[in-house]
Order: C-alpha cells, then structure tokens, then sequence
C-alpha cells in the first residue's frame, strides 16, 4: 500500500475517466470504420 499512499485518489478517478472515454471513442471509430467497409463490399456486389 506505500506506493499507492502517494497518489491522489481523485487524479486516480479522472484518469480512469479519461480511459473509459478514449477507449469508448476508439470502439466508435473502430464500428464505423467496419461499417462503412462492409457498405463499400455490398456496393460493389
């Protein structure tokens, strides 16, 4: 526990925030990435 005693557990909080939030909009881009290829491949049938 010393090591984490040093860290202010509200910087702690928003950091995980910011994660959550980078990763959620990553996963977004990543879905319309894929949707946006998979439209391409049934246009071109």
């Amino acid at each position: 526990i010393g090591g984490l005693a040093q860290y202010d557990w509200g910087d702690v909080s928003l950091l995980l925030r910011d994660i959550k939030v980078v990763r959620e909009e990553t996963q977004g881009g990543c879905d319309a990435l894929a949707s946006s290829a998979l439209g391409d491949l049934e246009n071109k049938e």
